[in-house]
């Protein structure tokens, strides 16, 4: 729910130090005393005199920032010459209100219809209209033609080219939306009655997307894509998934970066704990055992992160936890860190006596420097 209904009254906190720009709101909901703060500096940025809901820092460049209602009005500079102009932008479009939590939370624009997309409209059997959240802050008209992207195959509505609008049984009229379902009456097998007629739906959040305020229909990369080979294959490696996650979010893709960094905060635990035991022993039976212990542990930490962050259910059911999974991975880490436990035998062996004598010395080091420490102290 957008999240000025909830409020008696929303206005700017006054900043500590009278040269700071306001930028901090403070809304007043109805049934609370104390008032929701959020820093929209830590949110909005400005480019080109208009606000930009990808960047920061907006006031420290805005002159005059005031509030009225839902909307944020401030001068911001354009050009290279000091030139202002006045921008606006509701915060309706980023501000909501949880019926749940009972608390506001900002929302970036998101690459999910689900979230930053409203007031769908079918026009034709195939045209799809709707008004999408830009980084500007600003609702964007904008239509795509379903007819071609989606195709029809033994009766269902799927995703290709070949069209769909000449199966309908009754032209275009066949065709509507219910929520983010396209939903057909397409022409089936020919029966002795006449030709039947068959019901199929296809979820167009599933594939839609919102590219900055136009709806779009992205190419599926088999290798490149945010369910792609790659990406399957570097989320879930120790340190290395964090890296992916980032990528994630920066191309818009929230959810996919929140499993990404599930994934590699349960294999980069399962990681460092075998490595930790590894400075004890180098034994690779050992090694199986402990990486076999901790595997549960990992998968409950990738779980717990994944139900706290991941929102799109089909993208959350990737993270399995069940029991097949826990037998599957532990016999995985297992064989894992015993071979890795080989590998160190070979490297460390040879070693042992220097990493000894070097690890003696650090010690001794670190006693000297806490007891003159201590006795100068007294």
């Amino acid at each position: 729910m957008v999240f000025s209904h909830k409020a008696c009254a929303i206005k700017l906190k006054e900043p500590l130090r009278a040269r700071d720009s306001l930028h901090v709101l403070q809304i007043f909901l109805k049934g609370k005393t104390d008032p929701e703060e959020i820093d929209l500096d830590n949110y909005i940025g400005c480019s080109e005199g208009v606000f930009t809901l990808i960047g920061n820092k907006f006031s420290r460049d805005a002159n005059m920032v005031m509030i009225r209602g839902p909307m944020l009005y401030a001068k911001l500079p354009y050009g290279e010459e000091g030139n202002y102009r006045e921008a606006k932008l509701n915060l309706d479009f980023c501000l909501f209100y949880d019926d749940n939590s009972h608390n506001v939370s900002f929302i970036r624009p998101s690459r999910k219809v689900q979230l930053s997309c409203s007031n769908f409209i079918l026009e034709n059997g195939s045209f799809l209209k709707a008004l999408c959240l830009g980084k500007d802050g600003l609702l964007h008209e904008s239509s795509i033609d379903l007819n071609q992207h989606l195709e029809v195959e033994n009766g269902k509505l799927q995703p290709g080219s070949r069209g769909f609008l000449h199966h309908g049984a009754n032209g275009n009229q066949s065709f509507t939306l219910r929520d983010s379902y396209l939903c057909a009456r397409l022409n089936g097998r020919q029966t002795q009655r006449g030709i039947e007629i068959v019901e199929s739906m296809f979820d167009l959040s599933t594939r839609l997307e919102n590219l900055n305020g136009s709806l779009d229909w992205p190419e599926q990369w088999p290798i490149l894509g945010r369910d792609g080979l790659l990406a399957r294959l570097l989320d879930p490696l120790p340190l290395i998934g964090f890296f992916t996650a980032y990528l994630h979010r920066i191309t818009g893709n929230e959810d996919h970066a929140a499993r990404a960094f599930s994934k590699a905060s349960g294999a980069t635990m399962l990681f460092t704990g075998c490595l930790i035991i590894s400075i004890f022993t180098v034994n690779p039976l050992s090694l199986a055992l402990a990486g076999a212990a901790l595997t549960p542990l990992a998968i409950e930490i990738e779980r717990h992160i994944a139900e706290g962050t991941i929102e799109d259910k089909t993208v959350r059911a990737t993270i399995q936890a069940d029991a097949g999974r826990y037998v599957r991975d532990a016999i995985i880490n297992s064989l894992a860190a015993g071979g890795a436990g080989n590998f160190i035998m070979r490297f460390i062996r040879p070693q042992k006596e220097v990493l000894k004598e070097k690890a003696k010395v650090l010690l001794k080091q670190s006693a000297w420097e806490v007891s003159t420490d201590y006795f100068s102290d007294e």
